[in-house]
């Protein structure tokens, strides 16, 4: 805990400049004091360690493997492949994979040469997955995100890592969301949107994620109202 020595502020009730820069110091002093109680708290230590290291005058590249484990448990929380090319830059190159401090898998990723490639997967801390995620430089794949309950959250194509053409989303409890089309990560052309109920909420289009043009909606009784997407709400 840090503590300053603030009596002769106190002191001197008749100088409010220095009482603001008093208080202005404890304020500083005990943010920093927060974010270095948050550092130890949440960071751990790290020790990195790597299989094989190529001699300085190599003109080569090599493969190697590189592993982070937590200090205090040495549990392995982190692995990847790389190449290292003359000169001694790294590049990620084949698996990479991380784990929670139980054990449980965090991400699975894929890398070609440092760009990334495949299908990358990551889980939530019960092992139930989370996404799987086209990432290929070329072409599209598919790419579908699960809530934790196990239930499908969002699932289309994707490019580059980016949502890319037609998308659906769901409800948690499993009801349609929403409908349309993305282009580079974002919205583009004609959207549905619906409640948790299955009942309509929305329809109109997106410009490059933003909403354009008049849209459609619907009250909790079932009418059905055209608004400008500029309008303020309730008018």
């Amino acid at each position: 805990m840090i503590r300053l020595e603030l009596m002769s502020l106190r002191r001197e009730v008749n100088a409010p400049c220095v009482l603001l820069a008093g208080l202005a110091i404890l304020l500083i002093a005990f943010t920093a004091a927060c974010r270095s109680e948050a550092a130890a708290r949440f960071v751990p230590l790290l020790i990195t360690t790597v299989s094989a290291l190529p001699s300085p005058d190599s003109n080569e590249r090599h493969a190697s493997v590189e592993r982070q484990y937590h200090s205090a448990t040495e549990q392995l929380v982190f692995e990847r492949e790389v190449l290292i090319l003359p000169g001694g830059k790294v590049l990620a190159n084949g698996r990479a994979s991380a784990w929670f401090p139980d054990g449980t898998q965090e991400f699975e990723r894929f890398y070609d040469c440092g760009e990334p490639t495949g299908v990358w997967k990551t889980w939530y801390r019960d092992g139930t997955p989370r996404s799987e995620v086209f990432c290929g430089m070329k072409g599209s794949g598919l790419t579908t995100w699960w809530y934790e309950n196990g239930a499908l959250s969002s699932q289309g194509p994707s490019s580059r890592g980016f949502k890319q053409g037609a998308w659906v989303h769901w409800n948690e409890n499993g009801s349609k969301a929403a409908e349309g089309a993305y282009r580079q990560g974002r919205r583009q052309g004609p959207w549905r949107l619906w409640d948790e109920s299955g009942e309509p909420a929305a329809s109109g289009s997106y410009e490059n994620g933003v909403r354009v043009g008049r849209w459609r909606l619907w009250t909790e009784s079932g009418e059905s109202i055209e608004r400008g997407s500029d309008d303020p709400p309730g008018e």
